[in-house]
């Protein structure tokens, strides 16, 4: 009996399983993903600028020489140092040039020079001469060595102003040509010797006119290399003044 009523139970089991409710899962909401940060591109390190250290010897150099440079311009005073190259003497004429402004106020020409290129110094030359034509006086101021071409400048400064150091030294010759290690033709050589020709004409009428010399003394001046100390180049009235010149 309990066998039968078993098996009854088991099968109304089986017919009638029990209907467990639907579950509906529930899926939590997707969060949308976070964007990605935008990488930041390293920029590149800008270089230090470092102050200007006024302890150290070469600030205070470069700014004295500054402030040299703006007083020598402001006072009309150029100096002409060394070798006379094309650089120095364009400098040179440019600012004689912009000073010749109508103002006839007084130019300084300061020298230190073993000379240099003929044709740039004879440029020099006429910037000077125009202004003492236009009222300027011209000083010049032979400081150590005026030789060659650079003698001849200083000559040329208006009379009663060309002042030398007592130390200072003159040197006058003839003009020469140099570096002329191309190949050369005997008309070339006849070419050369016509231009040192004219070179020497202009030094010479230059030289005698502002020293009141014959030519036939200029000429024998300038014959060879001819050195002279600041008071012999006051007795051939090629010097006005020997003593240290300050600007005012």
């Amino acid at each position: 009996m309990s066998t039968f009523s078993n098996r009854i139970a088991r099968k109304k089991k089986t017919e009638n399983p029990e209907v467990k409710p639907e579950t509906t899962e529930t899926k939590p909401a997707e969060v949308p993903a976070k964007p990605e940060k935008e990488k930041k591109v390293a920029e590149p390190e800008q270089p230090k600028v470092q102050p200007a250290d006024s302890s150290n010897p070469m600030f205070v150099a470069d700014a004295l020489n500054i402030f040299m440079d703006n007083f020598f311009v402001g006072q009309r005073a150029i100096w002409i140092l060394g070798e006379i190259g094309d650089i120095d003497s364009t400098e040179a004429i440019r600012q004689l040039n912009y000073w010749n402004d109508g103002s006839k106020k007084p130019v300084y020409i300061f020298l230190n020079s073993i000379g240099g290129n003929c044709i740039t110094c004879l440029s020099i030359i006429d910037s000077m001469n125009a202004l003492k034509a236009a009222g300027h006086i011209v000083y010049t101021i032979n400081v150590g060595a005026c030789y060659s071409a650079a003698a001849t400048i200083f000559t040329v400064g208006s009379k009663g102003y060309r002042y030398a150091y007592p130390s200072s030294r003159l040197m006058f010759h003839q003009s020469r040509y140099f570096g002329l290690d191309a190949e050369l033709k005997v008309d070339d050589l006849e070419l050369f010797k016509k231009e040192l020709e004219i070179f020497n004409t202009n030094v010479l009428n230059l030289t005698a006119e502002a020293t009141g010399k014959t030519k036939a003394e200029i000429k024998a001046l300038l014959a060879s290399d001819t050195y002279i100390s600041a008071q012999e180049a006051k007795k051939m009235n090629i010097v006005d003044k020997i003593k240290v010149l300050t600007l005012p």
